[in-house]
């Protein structure tokens, strides 16, 4: 038995020789590290994390936009033939100022259908004569009187309480009619309203003292519509939106758009575009960096130093209103009929604010004690 305990404490001290080498070759690899990077003399200590940041402005370099440009035909092929003619005008005179394919994107492109009402107008063509006759009649008479209009067509007049230009004597009363005729020329309807109102005088000159005079006279085309019908409606809308770096060419572009009666709608906004952020970045990364360094070193104070770094990490967000999405105004054809506007907004864009973080963690060194 005790041959056995011996042969198992052998084996034990056998195998926790190689986990003691190792852990040892692993302490005095670290030692060489550290000796490496700081010198003999120095430790490692531990690890501070840090963080900082800092505002800066920057100018703007791209404006956004978009048009909408809205066909109509009988067809949707009509529809779509129309627009696409003149956004391909369009779409090279872009180019041709400098703007790339890039910068050129369909964000909408819709077919849409209604019906409207369309009228029927009628196939000959008729002209109507009338006259607006004042009468003056004595109300013993009214009976009378009305009888005759009755007989030429008149069946409506109207008492005029205001004429204060009329010298009223006793049961006189003034009176307001039209007179209406339709004919196939202008000539026809002028000699019918003519003719029915010399019968109304001649025959109100019989009952006695009636007064009758024409205050006002028309002629002309009765451009009247008999019926209407229901048809069908075609139109395409489609929206591009610019991306302009130059943006003396904002101005010459929307004059274009406006001359192809293309609408231009009002969602203009400024915004930095990638290359210029990473500019920034790179201008500004050395010296977060150097306040990095200078904030650990406030905090460690003078019995500690500033190792190496472990981990960086350097992020940029913006603190401006960028419209990541233009407003469409195409979704709906009264959408796009509401977005017409000619007064678009073009302001000089102002510099944007930019905030920049570096993060950061660094080891501990201190001198080491004998």
């Amino acid at each position: 038995m005790m041959k056995h305990k011996l042969l198992l404490i052998v084996l034990l001290n056998l195998a926790i020789l190689p986990l003691a080498n190792a852990q040892k070759q692993s302490d005095e690899n670290q030692l060489l590290l550290q000796e490496y990077k700081y010198g003999k003399g120095f430790i490692s200590v531990g690890n501070i994390n840090l963080t900082v940041n800092d505002k800066f402005k920057v100018k703007p370099d791209v404006a956004e936009f978009t048009v909408t440009y809205k066909t109509e035909g009988n067809s949707y092929k009509e529809a779509s033939d129309k627009n696409a003619v003149t956004m391909k005008e369009f779409n090279q005179f872009l180019l041709d100022s400098g703007l790339k394919k890039a910068d050129l994107t369909t964000v909408s492109y819709r077919n849409l259908e209604r019906q409207i009402e369309q009228p029927i107008k009628t196939k000959t063509v008729q002209y109507q004569s009338s006259y607006v006759v004042q009468l003056y009649i004595d109300q013993n008479l009214f009976f009378n009187v009305t009888e005759i209009l009755d007989k030429n067509g008149i069946h409506n007049i109207k008492q005029n309480n205001y004429d204060f230009n009329l010298k009223q004597s006793g049961n006189i009363s003034h009176y307001v009619f039209n007179l209406q005729e339709v004919a196939s020329s202008r000539e026809k309807a002028k000699q019918l309203v003519q003719q029915k109102y010399q019968n109304i005088v001649d025959e109100l000159k019989k009952l006695g003292d009636n007064t009758i005079t024409v205050s006002a006279y028309d002629n002309q085309e009765n451009a009247q519509d008999t019926n209407a019908e229901l048809v069908k409606k075609y139109y395409v809308l489609n929206t591009l939106a610019l991306k302009v770096k130059n943006f003396d060419l904002i101005g010459k572009i929307m004059a274009k758009a406006q001359a192809l009666n293309i609408s231009v709608n009002n969602d203009l906004s400024y915004s930095v575009s990638d290359e210029e952020l990473e500019n920034t970045l790179q201008q500004h990364e050395k010296m977060l960096y150097k306040k990095l360094e200078e904030k650990a070193n406030r905090l460690l104070g003078n019995h500690y130093q500033l190792g190496v770094a472990n981990y960086l990490n350097y992020t940029a967000t913006d603190d401006f209103p960028i419209q990541k999405n233009p407003r469409l105004y195409a979704q709906s054809l009264v959408a796009q009929e509401a977005s017409i506007d000619n007064k678009i907004d073009i302001q000089t864009p102002e510099d944007l604010e930019l905030i920049l973080t570096m993060e950061g963690s660094f080891e501990i060194v201190r001198k080491i004690i004998n």
